[in-house]
């Protein structure tokens, strides 16, 4: 049985025995130390921010520590070898030196015949041992150096086995506070929507109020090729609708005539072109192609028009033939298919806003989101929209 506990290594550092204990014992340790790395994970759910926190501080502290320590050791060793590999390179450099001179067979007795005198002879004998004891001596000093090293192996083999488990143990508490951090950053967005879709609901609401108030007040009447459309707060104007799109810093700003002809021409409220302008692009500010302020046909194979009023009446009359026609005369019916939620174009969700937004611009110039035309005008001949590159779902 090989027993762990510290005690004076007798056996050179370099003596298979001892490398072979010193291994096994720092198995033995690093096993005995991991242990209750794996008991203190499946503590750390119960503990607090604060324990987390103050382990983390601890275990860093102690790695960095013990680090430390490995590092100085290291650094005494190496310099007892180099002072050794030194110190035997100068007694093999005497013991060459000597045997040239005297031969390898040579002794005291030799060197005693050889001097002119005794006295001679007797200098040269202590001279010799003088140097000889010297190195000796230091080889002695330097062996029990390196022994005393060897003694601390043990020690150092605790110390990686404790190092190794205070990583482990740092991980875990790093990966249980990410994982905490996950879940807030979770639950903040959670309640970020849930906040978002109460506003929707709230604006959502205050649209419908408005609207039912609106349908209260006398109404203004917009007549057109197709017959009278009511509209909330009486009919629009060239100039409120220049007036809006000034205030929006708008480049369609003096379109407003080309708004009102389209609106009347296919009975569609021309605040409602604005509105959707200001939607789908900051009122013409951020165009998916050249005046197409309405993102028609967009991002697939966006339309381009040659001029605003273009782009304004071709929307228009869109909107009569693939909306209104089928009895979507409210911004919500509109917006199910001009842009619904969850469509496979809209990776971020912009869509979700739609409604809000459209109706929010349409409130603001008097518009009622709830009508913002007639329905069906079947019998109507309505002019080929063919050739204008529009994908119509």
């Amino acid at each position: 049985m090989i027993s762990c506990t510290r005690a004076k290594v007798a056996a050179p550092a370099s003596s298979g025995w001892s490398v072979l204990a010193m291994l096994v014992c720092a198995v033995i340790v690093w096993a005995s130390a991991a242990a209750p790395v794996v008991a203190a994970t499946s503590a750390l759910a119960s503990s607090s921010d604060g324990q987390l926190a103050a382990a983390t501080q601890r275990l860093e502290a102690e790695t960095a520590s013990i680090g430390n320590l490995l590092l100085e050791e290291d650094g005494r060793r190496d310099g007892i070898l180099e002072e050794r590999d030194v110190a035997q390179g100068l007694v093999a450099d005497w013991l060459a030196e000597t045997y040239k001179r005297q031969g390898a067979d040579q002794n005291a007795l030799v060197q005693m015949l050889l001097s002119e005198s005794m006295a001679e002879a007797s200098r040269r004998v202590r001279m010799v041992q003088v140097v000889a004891d010297h190195y000796s001596g230091l080889l002695d000093t330097l062996d029990s150096a390196e022994a005393q090293l060897a003694a601390s192996q043990l020690e150092r083999a605790q110390r990686v086995a404790r190092l190794g488990a205070a990583q482990s143990e740092l991980v875990e508490v790093r990966a249980e506070q990410d994982r905490r951090a996950a879940a807030r950053a979770d639950l903040a967005r959670t309640e970020a929507q849930r906040r978002d879709r109460a506003q929707a609901r709230r604006e959502a609401s205050q649209a419908v109020a408005s609207a039912a108030a609106a349908r209260q007040q006398p109404a203004g009447m917009l007549v057109g090729a197709l017959g009278p459309a009511v509209f909330a707060t009486g009919a629009p104007s060239a100039g409120s609708i220049d007036a809006y799109l000034a205030s929006k810093a708008s480049p369609m700003t003096g379109q407003g005539a080309a708004f009102m002809a389209s609106g009347s021409r296919w009975q569609v409220d021309p605040r409602l072109l604005v509105a959707i302008a200001g939607a789908e692009s900051s009122f013409g500010q951020q165009l998916c192609g050249p005046n197409n302020a309405w993102g028609w046909a967009c991002p697939n194979d966006p339309a381009d028009f040659g001029t605003w009023a273009d782009g304004i009446d071709t929307v228009t009359s869109g909107l009569r033939r693939y909306y209104l026609d089928e009895g979507r005369t409210s911004v919500t019916l509109i917006q199910q298919k001009y842009c619904p939620v969850g469509a496979a174009n809209d990776p971020t969700g912009l869509n979700s806003h739609w409604t809000t937004n459209v109706t929010k611009f349409l409130l603001e110039q008097g518009g009622n989101p709830a009508m913002v035309g007639p329905g069906p005008t079947a019998g109507i001949a309505l002019p080929d929209l063919g050739g204008l590159g529009l994908a119509v779902d």
